[in-house]
């Protein structure tokens, strides 16, 4: 978990459109991803948990961004209509209920970039919880060149206590929870390996305690500005990682994609 008190301690911190005191900073930033569940094409086998979304807001409208690799969705490869059906992105209740997708916009070319590997869902424009769900959408801007004081990953550990003792009731014919277990890792974005790559950034993790596994699809946030004006901006969506280092595409390509989405 991180420390925003070394930064901040007598501040409140800028969150999309909340003002916050730094010891809810991390909380909230990592309720703005949120666990995906896969439904099994067979509905006598279980579900399964794969990767994160982050939720995001544009001009309006809500959309929840995830990559193709932890939806099984092979590079250059068309997305089946079915995906908006058997994709469950969580809700924050802390119950078992979903958002639901209605649409997704995707890369067709370009299968070599990493960009290739997100894909943004549109959402219905209503559901049960949107009212609980509707703060944690993050107000899409451009990538911010300030200075950060620290970065912050979040996402949904891929760790055995989440899945394992609902796989266990399923399969003795009992109903089990879903333990779902969200997590936020301190980084420092890289600027000494800066990339050609299009819209690609990388981020040293000071100590990812559950290692990086189930990240993909969750964000990158970063700590801009100064006393009194500190402020979280998003940097990104995380495709890969491992190691010491986390992978995003930045909100820039995010913003020149959505116009795509329906």
């Amino acid at each position: 978990m991180i420390d925003i008190k070394a930064y901040c301690e007598n501040n409140v911190v800028k969150v999309g459109n909340l003002y916050l005191r730094p010891s809810s900073v991390a909380d909230t930033i990592s309720r703005c991803c949120r666990m995906i569940i896969l439904e099994n094409d067979d509905p006598s086998q279980p579900l399964w948990r794969t990767g994160s979304a982050t939720l995001i807001r544009y001009a309006g409208k809500r959309y929840a961004v995830a990559t193709r690799h932890e939806l099984g969705i092979d590079r250059g490869c068309e997305v089946s209509k079915d995906i908006v059906d058997m994709v469950r992105i969580s809700t924050g209740t802390g119950v078992l209920a979903n958002i639901p997708l209605k649409a997704c916009v995707y890369e067709t070319d370009n299968p070599e970039e990493e960009y290739h590997d997100i894909i943004i869902f549109s959402l219905v424009d209503d559901w049960d919880d949107v009212v609980a769900d509707s703060p944690y959408f993050f107000e899409l801007r451009p990538f911010s060149h300030c200075k950060r004081n620290i970065s912050m990953m979040a996402g949904y550990p891929t760790i055995p206590v989440v899945m394992g003792e609902y796989h266990v009731g399923f399969y003795d014919g009992r109903i089990a929870p879903i333990n779902i277990k969200r997590c936020v890792y301190d980084c420092d974005i890289d600027n000494g390996s800066l990339s050609k790559i299009p819209h690609f950034r990388t981020y040293k993790i000071r100590n990812a305690l559950y290692g990086v596994d189930g990240f993909s699809g969750g964000a990158m946030f970063s700590m801009i500005g100064d006393v009194k004006k500190y402020e979280i901006v998003l940097d990104g969506i995380i495709v890969r990682g491992g190691g010491e280092f986390a992978h995003i595409v930045d909100v820039d390509y995010i913003i020149a994609a959505l116009p795509s989405a329906v």
